[in-house]
């Protein structure tokens, strides 16, 4: 699914484990995944808001934007697609690797 906060993603899951129950499908063999527009940024001034028309952006800080991916890591999301709001430049892909895929990937 994507473009939706944590508890509508959570929401969803929970339809998903209602139709997989009447199917006897095991919705952990499902690779839960989400995609999603990333705004990050060294400045919260920058951030701009998480809903842009309806559509939930991660966005913000390092540190937000890595809370707002754990989120989803707890809601068991294994493949996140991600696209940087300030494409082509590659400045937010850049700090997204330095200070955020460290430490997702420490979970």
């Amino acid at each position: 699914h994507n473009f939706c906060t944590p508890e509508e993603y959570a929401h969803k899951q929970r339809v998903l484990a209602g139709h997989c129950h009447e199917v006897g499908r095991d919705p952990h063999s499902i690779v839960y995944t989400y995609d999603t527009m990333l705004n990050i940024t060294a400045h919260p001034a920058d951030a701009g808001e998480p809903r842009d028309k309806g559509t939930y952006i991660i966005s913000g800080t390092p540190d937000t934007v890595t809370r707002q991916l754990e989120a989803f890591v707890r809601l068991g999301v294994r493949h996140f697609q991600l696209r940087f709001l300030d494409f082509p430049s590659t400045r937010g892909l850049e700090l997204f690797a330095e200070k955020v895929l460290p430490r997702l990937r420490a979970e």
